[in-house]
């Protein structure tokens, strides 16, 4: 038992086959539900319908389309990365065309997805500013529900769709329909009768809520200000579940991860994220440690703004007490007469590969205190043209066997982080 506003605006197949069944019942009373007959097996009935509702995604397991393997989604994140790869005969092969001349027309004939300039900001926030309506499917003539931005700009949606979104709109929405069916206007049905309603909200928040709460592709959210408008109005004002959840992945993705991780934090620790906060926080230790003043300072507490600071310092004062740490030097090495005394003490003129090693390291791990860049290969390879004793660069070289001194200096370093509890 569904909505019929909802299978009409997810299918126009499914629109007209409702159309036609309330046409073969149009001397019954409108309100008695329709009933249509579809070929689909149950599970992918149930799949299909929880994508086009406003609920966060199902996950398929399976490749198979009976989707028998599915996991009925929860209103946290969701992971993909683990799903495992059906394995056995691929059906589809039997579909593709026998000759090379029919593959390549098949592919032509589906149209190319055009890529999004990662220059532009989210999609239609250019031309938001200069228009009073609003665009399809947010127009549409059958709407019985009204939506009022602050800048005056109508968006006519249906009521079924909104209330299941939002437990706050659904709370608007019948509040609004209690002023209508008033006692002395007894010939309107609050049920049916076309209602509106005003929300604070730009007309950029309002309409990528409704796409995200219709059945429609996600948008796409290129910046961050974007995503914190939109997760601020869903997660603290409307209590959209759906559109969190993928507010939240997009806030973990590596685009903005790796690029900004010390506003992910903070946007993290504004909304309660608190898993997502500690991803970004271990992310930090890949920046120096001299962050951009992003507006989310203003409203953090001092506590949590000196948490990625105090890290910082603790693992770079560690991390360059574990380079010059002699013991692990003398532990990597390999203990023969030959190598570890040449590798010690450079008796030619020349420093030994280990305090080059350690002058080149220690400004880089005060910088970014990681491994990523002093255990690089190619960071020793450089060191090793420069070292003119052909016994140390020997020994410079030796270290980079696996167990020896740089996998065990770049285990140590990376420990460090889970150390200070990041």
């Amino acid at each position: 038992m569904v909505h019929k506003s909802i299978l009409a605006a997810a299918s126009p197949i499914l629109a007209a086959k409702i159309a036609s069944a309330a046409l073969q019942r149009a001397n019954e009373d409108p309100k008695t539900a329709l009933k249509i007959t579809l070929p689909e097996s149950d599970s992918l009935l149930e799949t299909l319908l929880r994508y086009m509702y406003p609920s966060p995604d199902p996950v398929l397991l399976d490749m198979s389309s009976e989707g028998k393997t599915m996991v009925r989604p929860s209103a946290t994140t969701l992971d993909h990365s683990s799903t495992p790869a059906s394995v056995g005969p691929v059906e589809e092969l039997a579909h593709i065309p026998a000759t090379g001349a029919d593959a390549v027309s098949l592919l032509k004939s589906h149209p190319k997805r055009p890529r999004l300039s990662p220059a532009r900001r989210s999609a239609s926030l250019v031309c938001l500013g200069l228009r009073k309506v609003s665009p399809p499917p947010f127009n549409a003539p059958d709407a019985d529900l009204v939506i009022r931005t602050s800048a005056d700009t109508t968006f006519m949606v249906h009521k079924v769709i909104v209330a299941a979104a939002s437990p706050v709109l659904a709370a608007k929405i019948a509040s609004a329909a209690v002023h209508v069916a008033h006692p002395d206007n007894p010939a309107v049905d609050a049920a049916t009768a076309s209602l509106e309603i005003a929300l604070p909200e730009s007309e950029f928040v309002l309409e990528t809520l409704l796409r995200y709460i219709y059945p429609l592709p996600e948008p796409v959210l290129l910046d961050l200000d974007d995503i914190a408008a939109v997760y601020d109005a869903a997660a603290n004002r409307y209590s959209f579940a759906c559109a969190t959840s993928a507010l939240q992945r997009a806030l973990s993705s590596p685009r903005f991860l790796d690029a900004e991780p010390v506003r992910i934090y903070a946007l993290a620790k504004r909304f309660g994220l608190e898993d997502l906060a500690r991803t970004a926080l271990r992310d930090t230790l890949r920046h120096p440690a001299v962050w951009p003043d992003y507006d989310e300072f203003t409203e953090m507490p001092a506590s949590h703004y000196r948490t990625p600071l105090a890290a910082h310092r603790a693992i770079r004062r560690d991390a360059v007490e574990c380079l010059r740490s002699l013991d692990l030097t003398e532990k990597a090495l390999p203990h023969t007469a030959r190598t570890l005394p040449v590798a010690l003490r450079c008796n030619r003129g020349f420093k030994c590969w280990w305090e080059e090693y350690k002058e080149r390291a220690c400004p880089l791990l005060l910088e970014i205190p990681t491994s990523d860049r002093v255990c690089d290969a190619a960071f020793v390879a450089e060191l090793a043209d420069d070292v003119g004793c052909l016994d140390c660069r020997h020994a410079l070289l030796v270290s980079l066997r696996p167990g020896a001194y740089v996998q065990q200096l770049k285990e140590v370093i990376d420990a460090l982080p889970t150390k200070h509890g990041v």
